[in-house]
């Protein structure tokens, strides 16, 4: 069994600078995770903090239309808007408490709107 020695012990600068430089490159991540996922969205998203719920639902694959078409359907039983956001189609549903973002899986893109055109 080896003792570490005396001098291994003792903290050092370049050890400190690369944790700090690791949880900071963390967080720049997470709020481009965020920004990407959620986006910036209208402005009545960011003045209108409260609780908030995320649901998913799975659509099978097939054509633009039949997918979208599903969504449409989704969203109108739950009571949601649907509309586009960054580039993905998604559902909104906003009660007198709890304002819930409705997201479909996979994910239906703008780009493949514009394949299907």
């Amino acid at each position: 069994m080896a003792f570490p020695r005396e001098d291994d012990l003792a903290p050092r600068p370049g050890r400190m600078a690369a944790r700090r430089a690791e949880y900071l490159a963390g967080a720049i991540q997470f709020l481009a995770f965020l920004r990407t996922t959620h986006g910036l969205g209208p402005l009545e998203d960011w003045t209108n903090y409260g609780p908030f719920a995320s649901l998913s639902y799975e659509i099978p694959a097939g054509s633009f239309r039949e997918r979208r078409a599903q969504a449409d359907e989704i969203a109108s039983i739950i009571g949601a808007t649907p509309s586009w956001r960054n580039g993905y189609y998604m559902a909104v549903r906003q009660d007198a408490v709890l304002r819930t973002q409705i997201h479909f899986f996979p994910p239906i893109l703008a780009a493949d709107a514009e394949d299907a055109a």
